[in-house]
């Protein structure tokens, strides 16, 4: 391995965007480097070894001038072949090309006057929505009736009031509030398949729970330092598509694309709870409509046997699709109800989807809802747990009301977004900003587009506040202490192997900073209740836990 040589060129003292270029470039050449040393000395965990030790070095012995990064990219180049991966030239250069390429990153902020969203301004997509009859709230918003946010502005960023609490964040802009100063650990306990879900504890900072590609649930203890592993549940027999705590984080619910959902006492390492995977059954009655009417006319008639072919070949097709469709249906999304821990509720499906609510201490299935297409992503509001949204596979964000005591649920309302993309996940706020206390829904769209909704009524009708471009998203969550800036902000990892905190107030520029690090697509982002931690995890099986500067 190279090792940092300490430059005195006198050029530019490096910032922290250089010093996570710098680990962004050793990640992306990690595999070659695993790959060189494989035949003599096999360690699968080489690659996260490395890093570990870099990142150390990096803290202890900081390069002292900006010429180290192009320097330390053209030795790499020379040693494994100039690609490194992903890596590009742009990326190994100077912070010019990271911050014309953050330049690039446009918001679309065309919005009609009631909040909904009029399109691209180059004709792209538009947003339509179909409702039922509901009692909305009074016109304005709950902050606009309290004189809280401008009237007339469709921004969430607050009005003069918040001078309170820009103090309490020592008046630092949010930019600086979300500088990064290293790695504190590097976790690998899943490198030999892909951690895919990360979540840390209610109101714990210690606790971190990761899901992986080959069904195992790792729960690790990262803080004091060094970081260990608690304990590994095992029992899922596919990837792991969600996990979810209980409120008091006794225990820990997860579903896998094997259609299953355990409930983990986390304290015991134990399965409480599992519920089988839903079968979609065949319909005896679809199979006579498709096939089984056609006994009329002479049987010995020419008619009667062509008739009897085409009958035969239409209910071999149907079989077929139906051998298809039947099996587990792939769980994709879970939750505890807020107000009730007892009962949960998981979503998924194959070709269509379906909602169940379970009983924690009997198993018993309390409600079980068919949808038209599978769903991807769910999320409670954070008031009282009665509104449940749930984003599906064709771009659909489904509202419904949620009896806390008997688990039913009913339809309620209903967003068609264009184009049709999968909406990989959601979460909702309270409020973005603690003067401006609007609720709101933040979802990921996997074409492209972090999307911030204002939630109008208390059926969960929704208007498009603002739509973001990132690079290839996959998950995006709310910090959980933006309410103390100014500003508001967002985590989303990528699928370009960098993490980026997005500041929702801002109309252009919205990124405040890119956490590069990983070698392969970032899966999911979670920081920890009081966000002196961020964890992100790759599809290599790398988490990176990053820390507050």
């Amino acid at each position: 391995p190279i090792l940092i040589i300490a430059m005195s060129t006198g050029g530019v003292e490096l910032t922290r965007a250089h010093w996570q270029q710098v680990l962004s470039l050793d990640a992306r050449y990690s595999t070659s480097r695993a790959a060189g040393i494989a035949a003599n000395r096999p360690l699968p965990s080489f690659q996260t070894l490395y890093l570990r030790r870099r990142s150390q070095l990096l803290r202890e012995c900081p390069p002292r001038s900006a010429a180290y990064l192009a320097m330390r990219s053209r030795l790499l180049a020379s040693m494994y072949g100039g690609g490194g991966g992903n890596m590009g030239s742009s990326d190994a250069g100077s912070l010019r090309s990271r911050t014309m390429s953050l330049r690039s990153l446009r918001i679309d902020t065309d919005f009609l006057s009631d909040g909904s969203f009029l399109g691209a301004s180059s004709g792209g997509a538009g947003y339509t929505t179909s409702v039922s009859a509901s009692a909305e709230f009074g016109g304005a918003s709950v902050a606009g009736r309290h004189g809280l946010v401008d009237p007339g502005s469709a921004s969430p960023v607050p009005t003069s009031r918040a001078e309170a609490s820009r103090a309490l964040a020592g008046n630092t802009t949010t930019a600086e509030q979300y500088a990064f100063a290293g790695v504190y650990c590097i976790l690998d306990q899943h490198c030999q398949s892909s951690a895919l879900r990360l979540r840390f504890a209610n109101n714990d900072r210690t606790r971190l729970a990761a899901g992986a590609g080959d069904g195992r649930v790792s729960v690790s203890q990262v803080v004091p330092s060094p970081a260990t592993v608690i304990c590994v549940l095992d029992g899922h027999k596919q990837a792991i598509t969600d996990l979810a705590w209980s409120s008091g984080n006794d225990f820990l619910l997860s579903v896998s694309e094997d259609g299953s959902a355990r409930v983990w006492n986390v304290a015991k390492a134990t399965c409480l709870r599992e519920v089988p995977p839903f079968q979609s059954a065949a319909s005896a009655d679809a199979h006579h409509a498709a096939g089984g009417s056609s006994g009329s006319g002479s049987a010995g008639s020419v008619s009667a046997v062509l008739a009897a072919a085409a009958a035969a070949a239409a209910s071999a097709g149907y079989h077929q699709q139906q051998r298809r469709n039947e099996g587990p249906q792939p769980l994709h999304a879970c939750d505890f109800i807020p107000s009730n821990n007892n009962l949960f509720v998981i979503g998924g499906g194959k070709t269509s989807g379906f909602l169940r609510v379970v009983n924690l201490s009997t198993g018993l299935i309390q409600s079980t809802l068919r949808l038209g297409r599978p769903v991807r992503s769910l999320s409670f509001d954070t008031n009282e747990g009665r509104l449940l949204w749930a984003g599906d596979l064709t771009g659909l964000i489904l509202a419904f009301l949620v009896d806390p005591l008997t688990g039913h649920l009913t339809r309620s309302r209903t967003l068609s977004l264009t184009p049709a993309a999968p909406l990989t996940s959601l979460q909702a706020r309270s409020w973005i900003s603690r003067e401006a206390r609007d609720p709101c829904l933040l979802a990921t769209c996997s074409a492209g587009f972090l999307l911030l909704f204002r939630v109008m009524s208390g059926e969960g009708q929704l208007a498009l506040r603002r739509k973001f471009c990132i690079p290839s998203p996959t998950r995006a969550a709310f910090c959980p202490l933006m309410s103390f800036r100014q500003g508001a902000c967002v985590v989303c990892a990528s699928s370009d192997t960098c993490v980026y905190i997005v500041d929702v107030t801002r109309e252009r520029r919205p990124i405040v900073n890119k956490l590069q690090g990983h070698a392969s697509p970032v899966t999911d982002v979670t920081f920890n209740y009081d966000e002196s931690l961020l964890a992100s995890a790759d599809a290599s099986g790398t988490i990176i836990l990053w820390r507050r500067a």
